[in-house]
């Protein structure tokens, strides 16, 4: 249940786990495949995940922490509502 809730934070809300992760393989001169190598998983799924056309898993996104020497942070916040005017 936390880990759908949690995946629903980062699918629903925008979130830019993607961009985040393709900014820290590309700072370390790493290929997807590179870095699917080092987690454990098919350059695809990296490919997905940073493209935004799947959500990480917990458990991956735990694996992509570790393999970058790096701490999972959620933060919730509302979103701001846009003022018309």
């Amino acid at each position: 249940m936390l880990i759908e809730y949690i995946m629903c934070i980062l699918t629903c809300m925008g979130t830019d786990v993607g961009p985040r992760i393709k900014a820290l393989r590309e700072a370390r001169h790493w290929t997807q495949a590179q870095l699917a190598t080092r987690v454990g998983v098919a350059k695809n799924t990296i490919n997905r995940v940073e493209n935004a056309l799947a959500a990480p898993s917990l458990a991956l996104l735990q694996r992509l922490a570790d393999t970058f020497g790096i701490r999972i942070r959620v933060t919730i916040t509302p979103r701001r509502k846009r003022s018309r005017g």
